[in-house]
């Protein structure tokens, strides 16, 4: 028997549940989540832009005290 992984078992859940459209904003701790969701077409995956990344900026943020800490992921299913 092979051992399903945490994120395998959410992917499942996603689609028990009829979940097709996720958006989520790249986090290390989701990256195997994230990873699967756009692997498997049964997903619509949409990349939100994380709040430190302002649209259309090109340069890097200003260094703040939260910036320097990752900060937490966030998955969005509707």
């Amino acid at each position: 028997m092979i051992a399903m992984t945490w994120s395998d078992t959410f992917l499942g859940v996603l689609k028990d549940n009829d979940v097709r459209l996720v958006g989520y904003v790249p986090d290390n701790a989701l990256t195997p989540v994230i990873k699967g969701v756009i692997a498997d077409n049964y997903f619509m995956s949409v990349n939100a832009t994380r709040d430190d990344e302002p649209p259309g900026s090109r340069r890097q943020p200003a260094a703040s005290p939260t910036s320097s800490r990752r900060r937490a992921g966030r998955l969005a299913c509707p």
